[in-house]
């Protein structure tokens, strides 16, 4: 799999988008992650831009992983389910636009829904 892009500055609160790619990494504190790419579909300003969005699969965060596969419409069956599942399902990335301790804006995603 190919790396995921760094996000672009979206100045929209919300966009519809597609899920086009994962990547199973870790953070930077070395916790499991997914890192997925969404690429925005319905805007045309915006069409063809993709973001990124990472979902711990352990630990407190794990709830951002369950509420990114219930935008997708994925039901799991126990703790299990294939992130290849997700590839293709068009959600709702909320998002906003932040400064990081450089000073560089960036967008964030806030939450993603169906």
């Amino acid at each position: 799999r190919r790396r995921l892009e760094k996000f672009p500055i979206i100045e929209r609160e919300k966009v519809r988008a597609q899920v086009t790619n994962f990547d199973q990494t870790y953070s930077k504190k070395g916790n499991p992650m997914i890192e997925w790419e969404l690429t925005i579909v319905e805007d045309a300003e915006y069409a063809g831009k993709t973001l990124t969005h990472r979902t711990p699969t352990t630990g407190r965060g794990k709830y951002v992983l369950k509420a990114f596969l219930d935008a997708c419409k994925i039901k799991r069956s126990g703790k299990s389910f294939e992130p290849e599942s997700c590839l293709g399902m068009i959600v709702t990335p909320h998002l906003s636009v932040d400064v990081d301790d450089n000073g560089r804006k960036f967008t964030k995603i806030d939450a993603v829904t169906s």
